[in-house]
């Protein structure tokens, strides 16, 4: 297995490896028409860690990790801006970045070296493809990497996608979902989509079949009614 340095390589969110036992993060990635990349990764415990162990204490936990041993600046010193949200249940450290490309992105962002060791771009024509594969599996003992308990990686693309092997797929943002877990012995991002076709979602067609749909039921209630009272009329 690759073992990544812990102050130089090793990514944002092993700064909860120590503390928390399992993390769950999500990494949310926009591709931009001009294909720079927004990330923005939420990064907190689970709900049993919270529940069991910090319960009275949730918000004072996610700052002393963020306060501890250099992380502010390890942060800052790799151009994320970072803050703590604790709008929801538990709390969590949120970590924004912007790249210039989508090169820059595969080559920088915090999952490189920690979830795969090949994480490229290749374009060819009209067609733009991300691919990260050669999956590092977690092992116990593993102190360079972070104890997952999940993770969702969360691609929202601007254009028309013509290949993809994620999970799941919401298909009113265009967003790519792949999940990882606590367990995972394989995995492969792989995404094509065609830059000279933009993505738009037809909610015109689906409003279209709602009143269709509407417009069924109602006749079909009308013609009830209509038999009911022909009925009693006899």
């Amino acid at each position: 297995m690759k073992k990544i340095n812990k102050y130089s390589k090793i990514l944002i969110i092993v700064f909860i490896l120590f503390i928390l036992t399992g993390c769950n993060v999500s990494s949310n990635i926009e591709i931009h028409r001009d294909l720079s990349v927004s990330e923005t990764v939420n990064m907190g415990g689970t709900y049993e860690f919270f529940d069991n162990r910090y319960k009275m204490m949730k918000i004072n936990v996610i700052k002393e990790v963020l306060d501890g041993e250099g992380r502010k600046e390890y942060l800052t010193n790799n151009g994320y801006k970072y803050s703590i949200d604790d709008s929801d249940v538990f709390p969590f450290v949120v970590a924004t970045k912007r790249y210039k490309s989508l090169e820059d992105f595969t080559q920088n962002t915090i999952f490189k070296d920690e979830y795969f060791e090949t994480f490229e771009v290749a374009k060819s024509k009209s067609l733009v493809t991300i691919n990260a594969k050669n999956f590092i599996q977690y092992e116990d003992g593993d102190i360079d990497r972070f104890d997952i308990a999940a993770c969702s990686i969360n691609i929202k693309v601007p254009y028309k996608v013509v290949e993809n092997n994620a999970d799941s797929y919401d298909y009113k943002t265009n967003t790519f979902i792949w999940n990882i877990k606590r367990g995972t012995i394989d995995k492969e991002i792989k995404l094509t989509f065609d830059k000279n076709h933009i993505f738009i979602y037809d909610s015109f067609m689906y409003v279209i079949i709602a009143i269709v749909v509407l417009v069924i039921i109602t006749l079909i209630i009308i013609i009830i009614k209509i038999k009911n009272k022909n009925k009693s009329n006899f």
